[in-house]
């Protein structure tokens, strides 16, 4: 696996405290970093899931509700015409 490197910008306190646990821990302040990263986009993952999931439990009803206003709106244009 190939790395990339982009540039980050950490208030004082936040690059204190990596630079600490990397020294503590001995690990490598962009491996800190990355972990980080990796965990918050993957915390995120359940939710979107979980959206998808409920677009597909909706989709019956959204089709039922469709149907409904299409034939509400064909009723309607043939009174018109």
């Amino acid at each position: 696996m190939g790395y990339d490197t982009i540039q980050i910008h950490l208030d004082a306190l936040l690059k204190e405290q990596l630079s600490t646990y990397s020294h503590t821990n001995m690990v490598d302040e962009s491996a800190v970093v990355s972990a980080a990263l990796r965990q918050y986009l993957e915390s995120d993952q359940p939710t979107l899931s979980e959206l998808a999931a409920g677009y597909k439990e909706m989709a019956t009803i959204n089709r039922a509700i469709a149907a409904d206003f299409a034939a509400t709106e064909d009723h309607d244009e043939r009174r018109i015409v």
